[in-house]
């Protein structure tokens, strides 16, 4: 069965309070919630996986043929502060596998959908982080040795992680802030506490090669954002769009969802695109230029090459624009000298206007 699925904008609040997790950042902090005139609570979605686990459970879809394939477009609404790459309203085009059967063979095939589908459009500089977050008991395990690393850096820790120390430690790992990073360099990875048959699934993601030239890399602090996945992780990432808003799709295994939702047991896998990050590359992409000269008129260097060049003596806005347009480098003149500067890095290089 594969279906276009249209989920509500306004849903019960708790329906996400209880299975997005109360110690997730959209619970805590992001997800837009009001009383109606009957005195119910309700919520602007955050995501759709959600909703579309109650339509499973209020459809009664628990037999095959499987696997059952959804997949739905639209807005969802975050209250965050709005950045590049991430914004209070947005949209979504999101997938959800339902019944998978041998789970490593079709993970590795959505996965590989994934990157033709960003290879088509274009979409370039891309990595597929995945991890395993291991069962209930490798978690247990896991936790316990995690917290007592930690609990020894606990006065360094950012303030997020110190909250998130004592009430879900791994949301640590997919922490953007430096100094949580550089303490989590020496943490117990999650993948020691796995058994055999968990290692051997997760390793043979590793170092795959999808659509696109494409590799897939185990990152062992990759988490996702969301309390509900189990096993099976993974994000795609860019360094085209900045450091902390690199995403531009993730997902995984939720294989507890449905169970913890109605008492029955479905296996799930689903993932999203973001659509504005997508449409930010492309346009980065489209109206790349490598080299940007802002030179006066009586300068001598590279007068003829194929690039934006701007023959002003305002360097301040020329190197403003060279920015706007994600130049790599600009050059540009002063004192008579020829100044060449890396905008990636900083660095800048003298060069005579012979």
């Amino acid at each position: 069965m594969r279906k276009n699925l249209i989920s509500p904008i306004v849903e019960q609040a708790n329906l996400f309070e209880r299975n997005l997790g109360e110690e997730s950042d959209i619970v805590l902090k992001e997800i837009y919630k009001f009383e109606d005139r009957s005195g119910n609570v309700l919520a602007l979605r955050p995501e759709m996986t959600a909703s579309v686990c109650r339509f499973i459970i209020e459809n009664g879809l628990f037999q095959g043929p499987f696997p059952h394939k959804y997949f739905s477009y639209g807005p969802v609404f975050r209250y965050d502060r709005p950045q590049k790459g991430r914004y209070r309203q947005f949209n979504q085009l999101n997938f959800e596998i339902f019944g998978l059967k041998e789970t490593a063979r079709e993970i590795k095939i959505y996965l590989n959908f994934v990157s033709e589908f960003l290879t088509k459009i274009k979409i370039k500089d891309i990595v597929v982080n995945v991890n395993y977050l291991g069962s209930i008991e490798e978690r247990k395990e896991y936790v316990k040795e995690l917290k007592k690393y930690l609990i020894q850096y606990e006065n360094n820790l950012s303030e997020d992680s110190k909250r998130r120390l004592h009430t879900n430690i791994l949301r640590i790992l997919d922490s953007k802030d430096e100094n949580d990073k550089e303490i989590l360099e020496n943490a117990p990875k999650i993948y020691d506490y796995l058994t055999d048959e968990h290692k051997k699934y997760i390793s043979s993601f590793d170092k795959i090669e999808l659509a696109g030239n494409v590799k897939c890399k185990i990152n062992n602090n990759l988490v996702r954002g969301l309390d509900y996945y189990t096993g099976f992780v993974f994000e795609v990432i860019t360094d085209k769009i900045g450091e902390t808003q690199n995403s531009v799709c993730g997902g995984g295994e939720y294989n507890n969802m449905i169970f913890d939702m109605s008492g029955k047991k479905l296996t799930a896998f689903g993932f999203a695109f973001g659509i504005e990050r997508l449409m930010g590359m492309i346009e980065l992409q489209k109206n790349k230029i490598d080299l940007y000269c802002h030179l006066t008129e009586k300068s001598k260097i590279v007068q003829n090459a194929k690039n934006e060049f701007n023959f002003t003596n305002d360097i301040t806005k020329g190197l403003k624009w060279a920015n706007q347009i994600n130049a790599d480098f600009v050059f540009f003149e002063n004192n008579c000298k020829i100044i060449k500067k890396d905008l990636k890095t900083g660095e800048q290089t003298i060069e005579e206007n012979n």
